[in-house]
């Protein structure tokens, strides 16, 4: 049945309050993605301002392994929560450069009070997410073209999943779509992916896993060019540990109270 068995099933259940409370703000996952090995791009922060006056010594800078941005995704904020309506995300990826500095351009804001955040936006050929939990389990669900989210909200089934175990990292299981085309190739790129993942967590780590650990790793891959294998792109690591212990204590205590007012 389309949409069950994930490894996300559980994110129905948080309080979207509790993202912002429990997780650091993406800058800094991306700084750990960085910390950890795993190949990621290269964003750039910068004050709006500053962007304005010279968009293109700023876009040079936004790349892959050398290779310049196709496209960009950005969000605006502003410098000081004291000025803060929140940020301004276009809500769409895949902007030109062009496209980009009107959208700027044609912002009514004080640009000297706000931060640019850009990112590279490069079609994804797979997305996918890699989770490693405190039981030593590790497992990757990926799919095509889609963004990372369709599957961890249920919207659709993976393509391919592997699984395996922290300890026997080269012992992964696969499964894989009925018709898929170049299925031991692709099955080869995402293995590779879940045991770079898998040796990192354990060079963090080493033998003391915390008890309550619960990461998820979100990437995509991009095509270098004609006949090159895909490249993986870290972009996101998630730390559920903070949230799933909040909704495992709001559930005791909703348990509890009814329990009380039933009781009466």
């Amino acid at each position: 049945m389309e949409g069950e068995n994930h490894i996300f099933d559980w994110t129905d259940k948080i309080d979207p309050k509790l993202f912002s409370k429990n997780y650091p703000d993406k800058s800094e996952r991306k700084h750990e993605l960085k910390i950890l090995g795993l190949p990621t791009y290269k964003e750039i922060i910068v004050n709006l301002e500053e962007f304005n006056s010279d968009p293109d010594v700023f876009l040079n800078q936004v790349a892959f392994a050398g290779r310049p941005a196709e496209n960009y995704y950005f969000t605006i904020f502003p410098n000081s929560i004291a000025q803060n309506e929140g940020g301004l995300s276009t809500g769409r990826q895949g902007f030109s450069k062009d496209q980009l500095i009107n959208f700027v351009g044609e912002q009514k804001i004080n640009l000297a009070n706000h931060t640019i955040m850009i990112e590279p936006h490069h079609k994804k050929e797979y997305s996918g997410t890699i989770h490693v939990g405190s039981n030593g389990e590790i497992c990757g669900e990926f799919i095509s073209g889609k963004e990372q989210s369709a599957i961890s909200r249920g919207e659709v089934n993976p393509e391919f999943r592997i699984e395996g175990r922290l300890e026997n990292l080269e012992a992964l299981h696969s499964r894989s779509p009925e018709n898929p085309e170049n299925t031991t190739n692709m099955q080869n790129i995402f293995e590779g992916s879940v045991r770079r993942v898998g040796e990192a967590v354990k060079k963090k780590f080493g033998r003391r896993v915390p008890t309550d650990l619960d990461l998820d790793f979100e990437l995509f891959y991009i095509s270098p060019g004609e006949n090159q294998e895909l490249q993986p792109i870290f972009f996101d690591i998630l730390d559920h540990s903070a949230a799933k212990k909040d909704i495992a204590m709001r559930s005791r205590f909703n348990v509890a109270d009814w329990r009380n007012r039933t009781s009466e």
